[in-house]
């Protein structure tokens, strides 16, 4: 009976979301890929949108200033601009997930990098009762990824997880670096959220995934695309906690690239 009930909730989620729809949606925008489709219609309405989006959020802002909290109106205007302010980071998170990028793969030190990182993120994270801990050793760890999107990718699941982690009244994130043989580098985020159930966890990087527990954003979509595009792979599975794990793969590149690529940068702060 359990599992005739769970095929039944999930059959009109398949049969709204089927290929066949988004094959026909695809084919009249003359695109191959639901993620053409998305950034077709990004560039098509952006530009139309984010000049009036813009004057609209610093107009409210300036509203809410000039009228100060006592104002009869001050929460009409406080209200335009909450709204205005999500609808474009939704905005921006949209044209992150799909529209083209161009990327420069270098070697990266992910040690440093992610040492880097969780500092900048630390003090964030304890306003909201969460500790972050790393398993970071001092030697470096050299991979091939992209700075940019390789520090949006940990920023957003930084996010993410101490968000889903500060919803349950606090908690830990644990970061572990590992090696684990020499094609890939492995980083782990670990979190002690909401639990999502085993039969949802291959649907985390969705768009706007939603679970109890877990605030729906773009997050690990977008932190999906950045990884991929650098060549390479994400995971995601319920940890011992109850949280949820979330696996990064990098491709791996030697200390002897990482020296060339230290020297270069070197050789071209010089001659600047």
């Amino acid at each position: 009976m359990k599992n005739s009930s769970t095929t039944s909730s999930k059959s009109p989620t398949v049969q709204a979301r089927g290929p066949d729809a988004s094959e026909r949606g695809a084919a009249e925008l003359g695109c191959t890929h639901d993620r053409d489709v998305l950034a077709k219609l990004i560039g098509a309405c952006g530009s139309d949108i984010k000049t009036p989006l813009a004057s609209l959020l610093a107009s409210s802002e300036m509203l809410v200033e000039e009228m100060g909290p006592n104002h009869h109106c001050s929460g009409y205007a406080r209200a335009i601009h909450d709204v205005s302010s999500r609808l474009q980071g939704t905005m921006l998170d949209l044209a992150v997930f799909s529209l083209p990028m161009k990327l420069h793969l270098r070697c990266l030190d992910l040690a440093a990098f992610a040492r880097q990182e969780l500092d900048r993120f630390r003090p964030r994270a304890e306003k909201m009762n969460v500790w972050l801990f790393s398993k970071i050793s001092d030697r470096e760890m050299p991979v091939w990824g992209d700075s940019d999107a390789l520090r949006l990718a940990l920023t957003r699941l930084l996010d993410h997880q101490v968000l889903a982690t500060a919803m349950q009244s606090g908690g830990t994130l644990e970061v572990v670096l590992e090696k684990r043989d020499r094609r890939r580098t492995h980083l782990l985020f670990i979190d002690t959220g909401a639990t999502v159930q085993h039969e949802l966890v291959s649907r985390v990087f969705e768009p706007y995934f939603n679970s109890e527990g877990r605030h729906p954003s773009m997050a690990l979509a977008i932190v999906r695309r950045m990884i991929e595009e650098q060549g390479g792979k994400v995971a995601a599975w319920q940890n011992r906690h109850g949280g949820l794990t979330v696996e990064l793969q990098l491709r791996s590149a030697t200390c002897s690239d990482l020296g060339k690529e230290q020297r270069h940068e070197l050789q071209e702060a010089e001659e600047s």
